[in-house]
């Protein structure tokens, strides 16, 4: 199964236009700064938290 991507300025006019997109970060916490409005779930926890996303939004993975 292929998963799309969608650029940066793709998301943003999402969430600008309010969608009701759900921004998973999944870096390693020394990474980066924090995504404002993401959850957090480093690549290696993944499987573990995502029982806990709410259901019926679309899903963001950012990795950068």
């Amino acid at each position: 199964m292929e998963i799309p991507r969608i650029t940066p300025q793709e998301l943003r006019v999402k969430v600008e236009a309010g969608e009701p997109v759900l921004i998973v970060d999944v870096r390693k916490a020394t990474d980066g700064g924090k995504i404002q409005g993401a959850v957090h779930f480093p690549l290696a926890q993944i499987e573990a938290g995502i029982a806990r996303l709410p259901a019926g939004r679309e899903v963001v993975t950012y990795c950068r």
